[in-house]
């Protein structure tokens, strides 16, 4: 009898140890391909093919590739154009999904007693992340074509909006379902018109979810490749594709991969950073509660 708590200790010891080993693992399996790409950044040339991953430790740290990285930040490629275009296409991403989310969201309360309608509405809001996205590659280049905004900046937005607004509209319909509709029908009952009851009521409740909701959209599109190829030819090319520019016709420039991918991970890397805290407050839903 006196063995058991001593075993009790012991399982609990192991368990513990099993989670931290498996948190460990996920850090080191996910933060792995950054530190790979940052040592490369600094990497001489001569070691480039190299396995070496300790900076000053294993190898000499050199900011060549850096240089050359603001040298050649114009050619095509560099990155200058690239993050700008990126950047563009995240920010009006994000704004689009944001607003086109918030006021589908805001519609969907009017079928709060019709579960059917309501599921169908969703349902078809949510074909664009149901289907695979090759399959709707060919319309899209087709249909940018037709419309003449192919290798161009709104064409690529639009296709980004299309594949983020489905999130955002479950999302920010999720975080309305948690307002409790006597403030809404009080408002109304005093003459409120839905826009002020957007942006007086709903907005300032769910405030982190639309920082969540911006966030994830902005990351959708910073991220996303096939499309962004497909779309450019001279004048869109977003950051992923100017790594994919790296790959010349007498093969692959390694030597500037790792700087490639550190600026272009630095952007979306600071933005998480800096809004974790709304981004968990936004997903769990706590925040509007009260």
């Amino acid at each position: 009898m006196q063995h058991r708590p001593a075993t009790r200790t012991a399982k609990r010891a192991l368990s513990r140890a099993g989670i931290w080993a498996a948190i460990g693992l996920a850090l080191a399996w996910t933060l792995f391909p950054i530190w790979w790409a940052f040592a490369s950044s600094l990497k001489p040339l001569r070691l480039q093919y190299g396995s070496l991953i300790l900076p000053v430790i294993q190898f000499p740290a050199s900011l060549d590739h850096w240089k050359w990285e603001w040298n050649n930040r114009y050619e095509v490629n560099g990155l200058y154009y690239g993050l700008r275009n990126s950047l563009i296409v995240g920010l009006a991403t994000a704004t689009l999904c944001v607003m086109l989310g918030m006021a589908t969201a805001i519609g969907l309360r009017a079928f709060h007693n019709q579960p059917r309608a309501k599921s169908g509405v969703l349902a078809i809001a949510l074909l664009p992340r149901i289907l695979p996205p090759v399959v709707m590659l060919t319309p899209f280049a087709l249909l940018t074509v037709a419309l003449r905004i192919q290798d161009t900046l709104p064409g690529l937005i639009a296709v980004h909006t299309c594949f983020g607004l489905p999130i955002a509209i479950v999302v920010l319909d999720a975080a309305l379902l948690d307002i409790p509709a006597d403030i809404i029908d009080a408002a109304r009952l005093d003459g409120a018109s839905d826009i002020t009851v957007a942006r007086q009521i709903a907005v300032p409740l769910v405030t982190p979810v639309l920082w969540a909701v911006g966030v994830l959209a902005f990351a959708l599109s910073w991220n996303e490749f096939m499309f962004a190829v497909t779309n450019a030819r001279y004048r869109a090319a977003t950051a992923p594709i100017s790594v994919a520019f790296l790959d010349q016709r007498d093969g692959v420039d390694f030597e500037h991969v790792g700087s490639h991918i550190v600026l272009i991970i630095a952007i979306p890397l600071v933005l998480a950073l800096l809004t974790q805290r709304v981004l968990v407050r936004g997903l769990t839903l706590g925040a509007v509660r009260g």
